[in-house]
């Protein structure tokens, strides 16, 4: 039997045949049994012997692994904010000029213009309009709660105010405030936005400027 004898350096490396044996084999089958199982590329048994040493050779399995390359990272996913609706009022506005005596209702209205600012469908809601006086009371019908029905993104409405007549103005500083969706019956991006106040006056009738009567004395 030749031996084959290679220089690495200041060691030996003799490459000696593999002669198969019983423990040799079932070490193989277990070998193999690893290599179906493991991402195995190549697997060379050989014997290592050092000329300095008079230990018996040892025989040694190289094995090559494979390492599977992973599959590349997904890209990360921000999550986008959920689209919802915004209302705000834009505008509070008499249909008439206020004065004392006229009517505190139709068809002197406060007219509400309600705005959807958002990005989804708003769902039916309801207005609070609140009523305070400085100097006078304020007319009961002026406060209270009336419906706002459902409003697409970006879509506005009107809201008049109050729907019933019962009092008249009187003299004096007012001031009201609309708050739409005063319940938070819907849900928004902003719940913040949702009250406008309007102050006004409605002033006294002015005295009437009167003509004295002229007195005519006949004159002899």
């Amino acid at each position: 039997m030749k031996r084959k004898v290679l220089a690495f350096g200041a060691f030996l490396l003799l490459i000696l045949p593999y002669h198969s044996s019983p423990a040799l084999s079932q070490e193989r089958q277990q070998d193999k049994a690893w290599q179906e199982t493991s991402p195995i590329v190549h697997s060379q048994p050989f014997v290592a012997l050092d000329p300095a040493s008079s230990a018996t050779p040892q025989r040694v399995a190289i094995h090559t692994i494979q390492i599977p390359k992973l599959p590349p990272s997904p890209a990360l996913q921000i999550p986008q904010p959920k689209p919802l609706p915004d209302l705000i009022i834009t505008s509070l506005q008499w249909s008439n000029p206020l004065k004392k005596g006229g009517n505190a209702g139709p068809p002197n209205v406060l007219s509400i213009i309600v705005k959807n600012q958002g990005s989804a469908l708003a769902g039916p809601c309801q207005a609070r309009i609140t009523c305070m006086a400085s100097g006078t009371v304020c007319p009961s019908e002026l406060s209270g709660l009336t419906p706002c029905m459902p409003l697409a993104a970006g879509a506005s409405t009107s809201i008049s105010w109050p729907n019933v007549r019962n009092n008249t103005w009187s003299a004096g500083e007012y001031r009201i405030t609309a708050e739409i969706d005063a319940q938070k019956e819907v849900s928004e991006s902003d719940e913040q936005n949702n009250s406008m106040t309007l102050e006004f006056v409605v002033a006294a009738i002015p005295p009437l400027i009167g003509i004295p009567a002229a007195s005519m004395q006949a004159s002899e």
